[in-house]
């Protein structure tokens, strides 16, 4: 199992603990790009890419490809000679994306630790006060 986990500081997510660079990069997208454009990336996501959304897109720190489907992240700066990619479903992205906007974005109280998961194929996100 694959997992990254942020701690909230009374104003943001801080990184406390990764196992793998891909679930980081999901993590990083999710705490870093996703605040205020989370809608817009599941726009993106469900759209036909030939239309005006394309196949990719990016954010602060992320870069996001849509292969038929099937979404690869990628960290922007990377300094790695083949940069590491995370893959996640069409499905799954938007469920870790609606998760996302529930448990933490609109959580009220905040949580105060956040773990996101990955095992197999399927991405989750655990929350604790």
């Amino acid at each position: 199992m694959k997992i990254v986990k942020f701690i909230y500081d009374n104003s943001s997510y801080d990184y406390n603990y990764g196992n793998s660079i891909d679930i980081e990069i999901l993590g990083r997208f999710l705490r870093d790009d996703t605040p205020h454009f989370l809608n817009d990336y599941k726009e993106w996501a469900l759209a036909d890419p030939n239309t005006e959304y394309g196949v990719s897109c990016s954010g602060n720190c992320t870069f996001l490809e849509n292969d038929n489907g099937t979404i690869y992240l990628e960290d922007q700066y990377s300094e790695e000679k083949i940069p590491t990619r995370l893959k996640i479903s069409r499905e799954q992205f938007i469920k870790i994306l609606d998760e996302w906007d529930q448990k933490v974005v609109n959580a009220d109280p905040k949580p105060k630790e956040v773990i996101i998961k990955q095992e197999n194929d399927k991405f989750f996100i655990e929350t604790k006060n």
